[in-house]
């Protein structure tokens, strides 16, 4: 673990290493980093948060520590991402009929077996396709028009307006983790409709 210098009134970074381990599990599935280098990353990130902690706000460290260590963990991780931010959030995207969509490497010209990005387009939509989706998207649309008004508002600010949870949160006027579970339970019933 990095050392680091803590005192007397600051909680031992040592003793919270499962904090590290957790945010490692919780981040790194099917990542090609090394666990060991991960797990330094987010042991620095520990230690910044015991040099930053203050128990006077009653926040227990592990919960404070939390997000610092996934913090440093995904700062890691963008830094040898050849994406950026926004085309890392274009890859999570959808297209414009509302379906889910994947892309690998080859498919933003990098091809693994050619070096100089030469790869062939990707073949047009069939008619049989085309109609499966407007399928998809006809029962997307009727399932969220019996969601919840609210449950509704969270869904168009976090995917048509492409806002941050914190964003939605303030404009309806309630915490980002309703905001948070909201959106997980509309998700839920939207799958179970398709």
């Amino acid at each position: 673990m990095a050392a680091c210098a803590v005192g007397s009134a600051r909680p031992d970074p040592a003793k919270h290493l499962d904090v590290v381990y957790r945010a490692v599990a919780h981040l790194a599935r099917n990542l090609p980093w090394l666990y060991d280098d991960l797990v330094q990353e987010g042991s620095i990130g520990l230690c910044k948060a015991a040099r930053r902690y203050d128990a006077s706000r009653g926040v227990e460290f592990p919960a404070y520590a939390w997000p610092r260590v996934c913090g440093a963990i995904r700062d890691a991780l963008r830094q040898v991402d050849p994406l950026t931010r926004h085309a890392r959030r274009k890859l999570r995207g959808t297209d414009q009929q509302g379906e889910s969509f994947t892309c690998s490497l080859d498919a933003l010209g990098h091809g693994a077996d050619d070096p100089f990005g030469n790869t062939l387009p990707a073949p047009e939509p069939g008619p049989d396709e085309l109609a499966e989706r407007q399928i998809s998207f006809d029962r997307l649309r009727a399932a969220r028009a019996k969601l919840p008004r609210r449950w509704d508002q969270v869904l168009t600010g976090c995917f048509d307006r492409e806002l941050r949870q914190k964003d939605v949160a303030r404009e309806m006027g309630m915490h980002e983790s309703w905001v948070s579970q909201i959106r997980t339970q509309a998700l839920a019933r939207l799958r179970a409709a398709l």
